[in-house]
């Protein structure tokens, strides 16, 4: 199955919220946090698509290895970032998730398994994968 998620700009509450997506200006003087290059070279490349489409170059302060430690950072007033809407999207952290609407913010992911596996626990691994891929519909 492909599914679509969607990229979205996560800032704490009280940070500016750009009045046009396509314009960052705003937030030039807030520190970009970062997902390490490493662990997700995969996403790395959909986020600089969308830097470089709005000519918008972040001053790094930090690299995180997982995607929900991102958002403790952001939620404490430290900075912004750009993170999938099923992560950013469903946490009880004080930040606001503002998905890109754009086609640079689509991301889409594949997940495989064999047809004729009968292991159970297949069936609960396929719910997780739905639930955390529910932003779009599948393809």
């Amino acid at each position: 199955h492909t599914m679509n998620d969607r990229l979205a700009l996560v800032l704490p509450k009280n940070a500016p919220v750009p009045e046009n997506l396509a314009d960052w200006s705003c937030l030039s003087d807030i520190p970009f946090i970062a997902l390490d290059p490493a662990m997700f070279s995969f996403l790395i490349t959909d986020i600089e698509m969308v830097l470089e489409a709005r000519n918008f170059h972040p001053k790094v302060i930090s690299h995180y290895n997982r995607l929900e430690d991102i958002l403790i950072p952001i939620d404490a007033g430290f900075g912004f970032s750009i993170i999938p809407v099923s992560v950013a999207g469903k946490t009880p952290y004080n930040i606001s998730c503002i998905p890109l609407p754009d086609e640079s913010g689509v991301v889409s992911r594949v997940v495989a398994w064999r047809i004729n596996n009968r292991n159970r626990s297949m069936e609960l691994f396929l719910d997780v994968v739905r639930e955390l891929f529910s932003y779009e519909k599948e393809q």
